[in-house]
């Protein structure tokens, strides 16, 4: 649970509200909508909540807004632990719009190596790299010079649902790989 939704679910619980009562009193229309919203607020599924919607529920709960933020910084700090945290280094290059494919590195390579290949791949082959570092970041080279930024790991773009997606793949992270071998 995110400490946003705790906020939330603990102020509404005090109050003896439910989640329909609560959405009627935000006024919006769709009840159906803001019930499955409050429920994914609470149950700490919708990490990056829309600040109007969140205003409306906290004035319907009567919090204050400050503590909200208190909140969200919380949840924030908790994100960018997660995002920092180092992974195996690897590869993935971007054959079209969506389409990646992992290219393996060498055995013990290290970052200094590792930025130099992914930098000649990108020039060579006039393709945009990932070099992964960590959980959500990574180093991306541009073709045709091979220049660098650092931003998030190659994802599929889901239009305005992306932040959804990045929420998902935070909590995938967070299985446990029984759990995942047993899926497959």
């Amino acid at each position: 649970m995110s400490h946003v939704g705790e906020l939330f679910r603990n102020r509404r619980e005090q109050g003896g509200l439910s989640r329909k009562q609560v959405a009627l009193a935000t006024g919006y229309k769709n009840l159906n909508k803001q019930m499955r919203f409050l429920a994914a607020l609470e149950d700490g599924m919708d990490e990056f909540p829309i600040e109007s919607i969140l205003e409306r529920f906290a004035r319907v709960l009567e919090i204050d807004f400050p503590d909200v933020v208190q909140a969200m910084g919380l949840d924030w700090a908790e994100f960018e632990r997660w995002r920092d945290t180092p992974v195996e280094l690897r590869l993935e290059v971007r054959l079209m719009s969506c389409v990646y494919m992992p290219r393996s590195l060498p055995e013990g390579c290290t970052m200094e190596e590792a930025e130099i290949i992914a930098k000649k791949i990108s020039c060579d082959e006039n393709k945009m790299v990932w070099l992964i570092y960590s959980r959500g970041l990574a180093k991306i080279y541009h073709p045709p010079d091979g220049h660098m930024r650092v931003g998030s790991r190659a994802v599929v773009q889901i239009g305005r649902y992306n932040r959804w997606a990045a929420a998902l793949a935070k909590r995938s992270w967070k299985v446990p790989a029984e759990r995942q071998d047993a899926s497959e």
